[in-house]
């Protein structure tokens, strides 16, 4: 053996061997023990029934289609990668109270009226919660 084989240094780098991660001992009881959440057992139940539209989690039964990813692509390489608004973008909540208005005669005023959610169940809580 020679000398940096042996130094103290690389003693303690031997020693220093990260522990195998076990979520038994890393997570706290409170969270293991919390039972699975309703709508995940209602996608359970659903996921293998023929000519049943799940509305549980969220997620397409196909591909997003590539003109989408194609732009989430160019997005990315163009480095659009920060965090919006709360609202949302203010480009799409403008085009959105266009169409609205156009659509259904119905006047939005894009920065007070139009909030832009990540998904329904986030939109439905902050109406209901809206509504009290």
């Amino acid at each position: 053996m020679n000398e940096s084989e042996t130094s103290p240094k690389n003693k303690k780098l031997e020693m220093e061997r990260p522990a195998i991660w076990r979520p038994e001992s890393h997570i706290s009881t409170t969270v293991r023990d919390m039972p699975p959440s309703g709508i995940r057992k209602f996608f359970d139940i659903v996921v293998g029934m023929e000519d049943v539209i799940s509305l549980g989690v969220g997620e397409p039964d196909f591909a997003t289609p590539w003109h989408i990813r194609e732009a989430c692509i160019y997005s990315l390489e163009g480095g659009h990668t920060s965090y919006t608004s709360n609202k949302g973008l203010l480009e799409l909540r403008e085009i959105l109270a266009e169409s609205t208005k156009e659509d259904l005669a119905i006047d939005y005023d894009p920065e007070e009226e139009i909030l832009i959610t990540t998904g329904v169940s986030e939109a439905v809580v902050l109406a209901v919660r809206g509504s009290f």
